[in-house]
């Protein structure tokens, strides 16, 4: 997830963390996160990966989320180890990115690329998320 924030963020880099900030029960701010912001890519570049990243999920190995969450726009990427031991997705819209993983502790095999098991979950989740929008 953190390599792939920065190009959600138009080429600005800020480190991940859990926990943006805590407030009281009375609405006083007890902590604020204030981690810098530094550029890392161009926002030509991030435009022009974004492009690559939202085709795959058009036409490429993420396409079956235009029937799985129709009306979304998304960019992401899916990924297949060898011998089908990890299925992965990172998939992002305008307001969040996800991370998925499908694999067993044993390193057995699942069976599953990363658009068979890993893209699934984020369809899910992010059909959850968006539920009563």
């Amino acid at each position: 997830a953190q390599m792939y924030q920065p190009i959600t963020m138009q080429g600005r880099y800020q480190t991940l963390a859990l926990i943006r900030s805590i407030v009281s029960k009375d609405g006083e701010r007890l902590y604020e996160r204030h981690d810098p912001i530094e550029t890392r890519f161009s926002e030509k570049a991030v435009k022009m990966l974004n492009s690559s990243l939202h085709e795959v999920t058009q036409s490429g190995t993420a396409r079956s989320l235009r029937w799985r969450n129709p009306g979304g726009y998304f960019y992401g990427k899916t990924g297949t180890t060898n011998n089908l031991k990890d299925s992965w997705f990172v998939g992002f819209d305008a307001n969040e990115l996800v991370t998925t993983w499908v694999g067993k502790d044993s390193n057995k095999s699942t069976k599953l690329t990363g658009s068979s098991g890993a893209l699934v979950l984020f369809s899910y989740y992010m059909k959850q998320k968006n539920k009563g929008k």
